[in-house]
C-alpha cells in the first residue's frame, strides 16, 4: 500500500491544527517538508517482513497461490533456524487447493519448522490442514470441525463416479488421521470412526483432548517443539510464559 509524501504533510498539519490551534508557522511546514524529502522512496510501500504468515478465510485457488507465495518468501527471508508462524482460520474450501498447501508446508518442514496458530475456526479442508503443521496452538474459542471431503460433481455423475469419490476422501482422511495418530499414539481407525457418519465438531477443549492441537493459549509469541536434526531452533526468550493447556502425550494417552 502507498503512501504519498504529500499525504504525510497534510496528516501532520491536520492533527496539529487539532491539538494546537491555528495556523502553522511556515517555517515549520518549510522544515517539515525538507525533513521528508530526506526519506528514502521505498520507505512510502508496506513491504512483507517477519514470520508470520495469514491463512484467513475460504480455501480456493486464489488464495491457496497466495498463502504460498507467502510461505516460500518467508522461507527465503528467514534465517536457518527460524520458524514460520501461520494464523489460521478458515471454515474449509476447495480440497485441491488445500492440498497443495500441504504439499509445500511437507517441503518447508524438511527445513525448518512451520507452526500455526488456529485463531478462529479450522474447519472441513483447514482442519486437515492443521495437522500438517509441526506446532498446534488455538485459541480458546476456537472451533474445529472433520468430516470425509466432498468433491464436486455432476448432478449427473454416475453411481460408480460417487465411489471413486467416496475412497479417495477416505484415502485423504487416512493419511491426514495418519499424522494425529503419530503424535497420540493412538490408531487411525479411532479417528476415522469418528467421521463415518458426519460431521465431527470439536471445541479448543476437545480438540486438545483428542490430540489435534498441542496446547489453548491466547495468540503470543509461540512455544517452540524441540529442534529435530538439523532444523535448530532459535533461544527461548526469557519471558513470563501465559498459562497454557497442552495435549496428552502418547504415553498418558495409553495409561
Amino acid at each position: 500500500m502507498a503512501v504519498s509524501r504529500q499525504s504525510l504533510v497534510d496528516d501532520f498539519f491536520s492533527e496539529a491544527k487539532i491539538h494546537y490551534g491555528g495556523e502553522i508557522e511556515p517555517s515549520l511546514s518549510k522544515l517539515l517538508g525538507q525533513l521528508i524529502d530526506l526519506v528514502p522512496d521505498e520507505a512510502y510501500t508496506l513491504r512483507k517482513s517477519g514470520n508470520v504468515v495469514l491463512l484467513l478465510g475460504e480455501i480456493d485457488k486464489e488464495l491457496a497461490e497466495e498463502v504460498i507465495e507467502e510461505l516460500w518468501d518467508a522461507h527465503e527471508r528467514l534465517k536457518p533456524g527460524e520458524p514460520i508462524e501461520v494464523i489460521l482460520s478458515s471454515d474449509g474450501g476447495d480440497v485441491t487447493s488445500g492440498s497443495a498447501i500441504m504439499a509445500v508446508l511437507g517441503q518447508l518442514r524438511k527445513e525448518r519448522f512451520v507452526n500455526v496458530h488456529v485463531a478462529g475456526s479450522a474447519h472441513s479442508t483447514a482442519f486437515d490442514l492443521v495437522q500438517c503443521f509441526d506446532h498446534r496452538s488455538a485459541e480458546p474459542t476456537a472451533s474445529f470441525m472433520s468430516h470425509h471431503e466432498h468433491f464436486d460433481l455432476p448432478e449427473d455423475a454416475s453411481a460408480i463416479s460417487h465411489k471413486t469419490e467416496g475412497d479417495a476422501s477416505i484415502k485423504r482422511s487416512t493419511a491426514v488421521f495418519t499424522e494425529t495418530a503419530k503424535r497420540t499414539g493412538r490408531p487411525v481407525s479411532y479417528y476415522l470412526e469418528k467421521i463415518e457418519h458426519g460431521e465431527w465438531y470439536l471445541s479448543a477443549d476437545e480438540a486438545l483432548e483428542e490430540g489435534l492441537i498441542d496446547e489453548i493459549a491466547i495468540h503470543r509469541p509461540f512455544q517452540l517443539t524441540p529442534a529435530r536434526a538439523g532444523r535448530e531452533q532459535p533461544a527461548e526468550p526469557k519471558a513470563k510464559k501465559p498459562r497454557v493447556r497442552k495435549a496428552k502425550t502418547p504415553a498418558q494417552v495409553a495409561a
